[in-house]
């Protein structure tokens, strides 16, 4: 099969716009990704579910969900268990999390528009802590013209997480506004798209209202198909990060800086045989720093490279395994910018096709030299039942463990119990 790289591309970050990325995300199955139109997936929790048939009105389908999860976790609040302060002690919890859904599908034969409401209700059961509402909404358009496409893309999420000890910023309250906007123009073998990008994150938090920052950066891309099994291409991107909080210790006020960057990229996508699918790139990232924007007097710029791999290998017709690599630069709270390398790991067995297990693991590292250096990693199990085509049934354990070179220890354990209805 020819390899779109324009439609591949599209598709990840379709995917990726319905939630932020979890290194236990997973899918059940592995024929729910069209090859045209929006992806038939939507996640609850770390899991993702293909959609059903859904109740067709007029030229759309409506698919509401629900899942009801019992959550048991061993330190909601992320502290460190020697923690000379009693108040930063672990807490164990019980919840009950409450996801209900519904997303719409258009079913024109090219062109596609995908609207998506998500809320989740947590109810703590054992120590009083306060519920919490996550909120994430979703709207996406494409019209295909054959040869020129457009895609436009937003997602509003909104989380009221309580305040963690450590510094991993998913787990801070914040509401978060994605925009992406694509363009592209295929033609027999020679691709070429351009796209704009935003990112705003609203930190809720007095003590963490300096991270606020808007993010944008814009993308051009080349790709050209080589031959039926690989199609490498050619990216630039310019982006830039404002940051428009700020922090008062004492009588001084701490900002973050701002900073511009410029990345270049060579990469590839290849299906080097029927069972094995490879996208890899390779890249150069040049940072500069705006040192009259802030107060923070670390002055230092990223000049270096950057990479990303992912490798996925059906080793039987019951047994997929998928490793991933990432070396980036992250958003960092304390410094201009946090270097991480990051490596996943994921086997997939399914035992009859109702019955899918999952093993996943991930190991991250940042620069060591740096003052907020960390190391982290996680582990997880999940075991899905289909007991009916609408009805899922799960269990699923999960470790994460984080050490730092200042702040930010801790152990997590979570215990998770699940249905889930959709249509």
């Amino acid at each position: 099969m020819r390899i779109s790289v324009g439609m591949t591309i599209l598709l990840v970050l379709a995917i990726g716009a319905i939630a932020e990325p979890s290194a236990f995300a997973q899918e059940e199955g592995s024929e729910e990704v069209e090859e045209q139109g929006a992806p038939r997936q939507f996640q609850i929790g770390d899991f993702l579910y293909r959609l059903g048939p859904g109740m067709p009105w007029g030229p759309f389908r409506f698919h509401p969900y629900a899942a009801q999860y019992f959550v048991y976790d061993d330190n909601i609040f992320l502290t460190d268990e020697i923690s000379s302060d009693p108040s930063s002690e672990e807490v164990a919890e019980m919840s009950s999390e409450t996801t209900l859904g519904l997303r719409i599908d258009s079913t024109f034969e090219d062109h596609f528009a995908t609207v998506e409401y998500q809320t989740q209700i947590v109810a703590y059961l054992l120590e009083g802590t306060s519920g919490l509402v996550r909120q994430m909404g979703m709207a996406q358009f494409r019209l295909d013209f054959a040869r020129p496409y457009f895609d436009l893309r937003h997602v509003y999420r909104d989380s009221d997480d309580p305040v963690v000890e450590q510094p991993d910023l998913d787990r801070f309250r914040r509401a978060t506004n994605y925009t992406d906007f694509l363009a592209g123009l295929e033609f027999e073998k020679l691709g070429i798209e351009a796209g704009f990008h935003n990112r705003n994150y609203d930190f809720k938090e007095t003590a963490t209202e300096y991270l606020d920052h808007n993010e944008f950066w814009i993308h051009g891309r080349v790709f050209y198909q080589m031959s039926p099994k690989l199609a490498p291409y050619g990216q630039v991107d310019y982006g830039a990060s404002t940051y428009g909080g700020e922090e008062s210790t004492g009588s001084t006020p701490i900002s973050l800086n701002d900073y511009s960057y410029i990345r270049l990229w060579l990469g590839a996508i290849s299906h080097p045989a029927e069972k094995a699918s490879i996208h890899g790139r390779i890249g150069v990232m040049l940072q500069s720093v705006d040192e009259d924007s802030g107060t923070n007097p670390d002055d230092e710029e990223f000049q270096g490279a950057v990479a990303a791999l992912s490798v996925e290998y059906n080793l039987s017709p019951k047994t997929r395994l998928g490793v991933g690599f990432i070396r980036d630069v992250q958003f960092s709270g304390t410094s201009n910018y946090q270097l991480v390398d990051r490596f996943e790991l994921r086997l997939d067995y399914r035992f009859t096709e109702r019955v899918l297990t999952s093993g996943l693991g991930f190991f991250e590292s940042s620069d060591p030299s740096a003052t907020d250096a960390f190391q982290r990693f996680g582990l997880g199990v999940i075991l899905d039942y289909r007991l009916k085509d609408w009805i899922h049934l799960g269990v699923q354990y999960q470790h994460r463990q984080r050490t730092a070179k200042e702040v930010g220890d801790y152990t997590n354990n979570r215990f998770l119990g699940n249905v889930t209805v959709f249509f």
